[in-house]
């Protein structure tokens, strides 16, 4: 009689933190624009083995790392053992299931937010106004930085329970409650509204009437935790790469669900990077040039797009933005995405921050030059 050991690992993900380390993957979903870690695991690849029966049976199974494992198997435990791996199969498939329903409501946070981001940044560059201030370390801070804290805070809290919700967020409410900031104030109140009374576009419900400025206050100062390694908890960088977002170039807007010291849910929402990697390799102003002589569509540079994945999937995702007159309908087009293929240093792009203050240019030349980087794009 012959026994065979079909492959789990291709139909069940691994789930991170289970006991043996060694066999999980961390995929960086946040880069320097989020400086959040983003860790998925990679599927096993157990091997399907033919085990003949000879003296005994066996079951044979050949690791990642190409270890063969053997092991007896009485015939009347078979029975016992396929009820087993069919539980494990439930276990895994639950396992699947839990952080969903967060990510579903994550991502469209994060659509919001972009969308809400698109429309700033656009009246940024066509009229040079006071939307732009400094905090106390002279970093820049605009209304979108407060508007989008107030839309994910908002959602969040309304889809997911105000209870349930700890968010640790970097903006607070100390500029906009000077009594030199009214306009300003007023500016993020109006932008809060006018978003949300685009939910449905997104598939969240609106508020029953406009918020009003204390309201918007409150969320955008809700978002107070501590964080800490014990417990759940949402991180939030509202803008991040405010001086990108203020020259009409990159940032992101970034958002994260910690339990306990680990991250288990990432959603990088990329408004101004395309879906399509050969538009990369023209300037970002030239595109949005194009894009205003054509309307746009789901190919073209002003689309952007949303990146995110989840603890136990194995995978993560790439979708595009919603357009003015389409509906959010999940999944969106997504399409999976993974580190580069690429080993050879020389045929790799070795990427660096604009500033100076962030990087410093000649430690990082020197060291592209070490490994045989191709270039240094700054």
């Amino acid at each position: 009689m012959s026994l065979y050991f079909s492959s789990l690992g291709s139909i069940i993900p691994r789930i991170l933190g289970q006991t043996g380390k060694r066999y999980h993957d961390q995929f960086c979903a946040f880069t320097t624009l989020t400086h959040l870690l983003l860790g998925t695991a990679s599927s096993s690849s157990l091997a399907s083995l033919h085990c003949k029966a000879q003296s005994h049976n066996c079951i044979g199974c050949v690791s990642k790392f190409d270890h063969t494992c053997s092991f007896p198997v009485m015939e009347e435990e078979t029975h016992n053992n396929n009820n087993n791996n069919l539980g494990f199969l439930y276990e895994q498939e639950e396992q699947l299931k839990e952080y969903s329903k967060e990510l579903d409501v994550a991502v469209r946070a994060v659509q919001m937010a972009c969308s809400l981001c698109q429309t700033i940044q656009d009246n940024l560059i066509s009229r040079t106004n006071h939307q732009v201030h400094s905090k106390d370390d002279n970093s820049p801070v605009t209304v979108a930085d407060w508007s989008v804290q107030a839309i994910v805070s908002w959602i969040l809290s309304e889809c997911l329970g105000r209870e349930n919700i700890s968010i640790v967020a970097e903006e607070d409410v100390q500029t906009l409650s000077k009594a030199n900031a009214s306009e300003l104030l007023e500016a993020v109140v109006e932008t809060v509204n006018e978003c949300l009374s685009k939910a449905a576009q997104f598939g969240v419900q609106k508020p029953k009437s406009a918020l009003g400025t204390s309201e918007v206050l409150e969320i955008i100062s809700s978002c107070n935790s501590i964080g800490g390694p014990n417990g759940r908890f949402w991180v939030l960088d509202p803008v991040d790469g405010t001086l990108g977002f203020v020259r009409g170039d990159q940032y992101a807007v970034a958002l994260a669900l910690i339990e306990d010291g680990e991250v288990v849910l990432g959603v990088l929402g990329c408004p101004n990077y395309p879906m399509r990697k050969e538009w990369l390799s023209y300037q970002h102003r030239y595109h949005r040039i194009i894009s205003k002589l054509s309307p746009p569509n789901s190919e073209t540079w002003n689309k952007g797009c949303v990146l995110y994945a989840k603890k136990g999937s194995g995978k993560a995702w790439m979708q595009p933005l919603v357009h003015v007159n389409n509906k959010f309908l999940w999944p969106n087009n997504a399409k999976p995405v993974c580190v580069s293929s690429i080993d050879n240093p020389a045929l790799a792009t070795f990427c660096e921050p604009v500033e100076n203050a962030n990087s410093s240019h000649s430690f990082t030349a020197g060291l592209a030059h070490s490994v045989g980087l191709r270039c240094i794009i700054p």
